[in-house]
C-alpha cells in the first residue's frame, strides 16, 4: 500500500520471498515446540540436584546394589528425595 491509500500488488519474486520466510518461521516454531519437552525436563533435574546431587543418587543406587542397605534404611528425607529423583528420572521424554 502507497502513502496514497493504493494497493500495489506484490511481484511473484517478493510473494516467493515472503512465502519461504514464513515457513522458515513456521520450521523454527515447530523445531522449538519439539525441544520443549526435554527442556522443561532438563530445568525440572537440575532444580531437583538443589535436594539431591546426581553423585548423592548414584552412590545409593549402588550402597543398594551391592546390599551394603536396604530402600528401607534411608532416613525420610533421603528416601523421599531419591524416589522423587527416580520417578523424574523415569519421565525423561525420547
Amino acid at each position: 500500500m502507497t502513502g496514497q491509500g493504493t494497493l500495489i500488488p506484490y511481484t511473484p519474486a517478493e510473494e516467493a520471498a515472503a512465502d519461504a520466510a514464513d515457513a522458515a518461521l513456521h520450521a523454527a516454531e515447530v523445531a522449538k515446540n519439539a525441544a520443549a519437552p526435554m527442556e522443561n525436563w532438563l530445568e525440572q533435574m537440575a532444580a531437583s540436584d538443589k535436594t539431591m546431587t546426581r553423585s548423592t543418587e548414584d552412590l545409593i543406587d549402588r550402597l543398594i546394589a551391592t546390599d551394603v542397605i536396604q530402600a528401607t534404611d534411608l532416613n525420610e528425607f533421603l528416601s523421599n528425595n531419591w524416589t522423587a529423583k527416580k520417578e523424574l528420572r523415569a519421565q525423561k521424554p525420547a
